[in-house]
């Protein structure tokens, strides 16, 4: 399912409750956004920018601007902008009965704003950021990729980010202090014996998500050879890119 931003601006409730954030984020999902959540909030949401209304849940993430001689000037999103993916199979492409519905209120992360390059948490055990220009050369990387000057698709075009968030659950609430603690990536897609020991309370969906974005109005304007993308935290890498997430959907009777 595709989303159109809530909103865009310096507020995450994860990891800085209650006050501005240091960096812009995208935000979709449920209209009851705000600087604190908590679940009660959280049902108030009268609307989601998704299409299946019943599940008002947030995500967000970083924005992505253009440098340009010193200037920044903020990429605006591409159709489909956000994409969520949630899956539920097995290696084998078969359902996973072992998977579980998130808890009510239940939060967590995906990347680090502090990376400025691969600590080798990247990866089919890691987090799998992506980063591919969707042109004629398809240039894709874990961190901002070159080798293109416009990312002009036949089909679809844009730069887009994707990251999968963590699924296996060891029991405990989002601690902002340690935010991956919690949570930690499977090493197969098969069921509960997939997880890490101590990570064997829940296994989820895994959620993926797309961020699009439509770099078209800055062609010509960088060579094949620059990297002229910063996130909003300041990374010029890309590899600081990351995703928050807040379920808000009641749990099923």
């Amino acid at each position: 399912m595709g989303s159109p931003a809530l909103v865009i601006e310096s507020l995450d409730p994860l990891l800085n409750p209650g006050t501005q954030s240091p960096h812009v984020h995208s935000v979709v999902g449920g209209s009851a956004f705000a600087p604190t959540m908590d679940f009660a909030m959280t049902q108030t949401s009268k609307c989601t920018t998704f299409g299946v209304t019943v599940d008002k849940s947030n995500y967000w993430m970083p924005t992505v601007y253009f440098r340009k001689n010193g200037k920044f000037t903020l990429v605006p999103e591409a159709s489909p902008k956000h994409k969520v993916y949630y899956k539920y199979g097995k290696g084998d492409n078969t359902p996973d009965l072992e998977r579980s519905e998130f808890p009510p209120n239940f939060r967590m992360m995906s990347g680090d704003s502090n990376l400025r390059s691969d600590d080798g948490s990247f990866g089919s055990g890691g987090n799998q950021l992506n980063w591919q220009c969707h042109g004629s050369g398809n240039q894709r990387a874990t961190g901002f990729p070159k080798g293109f000057t416009n990312c002009n698709g036949n089909y679809v075009g844009g730069l887009a980010a994707t990251m999968r968030f963590p699924s296996c659950w060891n029991g405990q609430d989002f601690n902002p202090a340690q935010p991956m603690a919690h949570m930690a990536f499977p090493t197969n897609r098969d069921g509960m014996a997939g997880c890490p020991e101590g990570f064997k309370k829940a296994r989820f969906p895994e959620i993926m998500m797309e961020y699009w974005l439509d770099v078209s109005q800055f062609d010509g304007q960088y060579s094949a050879d620059e990297v002229p993308w910063v996130i909003s935290n300041g990374d010029p890498t890309g590899y600081s890119f990351h995703m928050d997430f807040v379920r808000t959907l009641a749990a099923q009777e």
